[in-house]
């Protein structure tokens, strides 16, 4: 095999299109991890926030749960 035929096989090997490329840097740009500046106090402040925010909603269902007798509900549910 001469020299002529295998440099452009080697060449055709290692051209790889653009878009190849951009579609392999976009793939990982995607699943990377995204960057969350929180720290200990402002994840307090949200989960004591949504807490007081359902509270009575929760405090309804609950008393509902407890004044209704188990075979009521078991009646209810068949």
């Amino acid at each position: 095999m001469t020299l002529q035929r295998v440099i452009p096989a080697k060449a055709g090997i290692h051209q790889i299109s653009p878009y190849i490329i951009l579609s392999i840097f976009s793939f990982f740009a995607l699943i990377s991890p995204s960057f969350v500046s929180a720290d200990a106090k402002s994840d307090y402040d949200f989960q004591y926030g949504q807490y007081r925010q359902n509270y009575p909603e929760y405090a309804l269902l609950k008393a509902d749960y407890l004044n209704t007798p188990l075979s009521l509900a078991a009646e209810n549910f068949i």
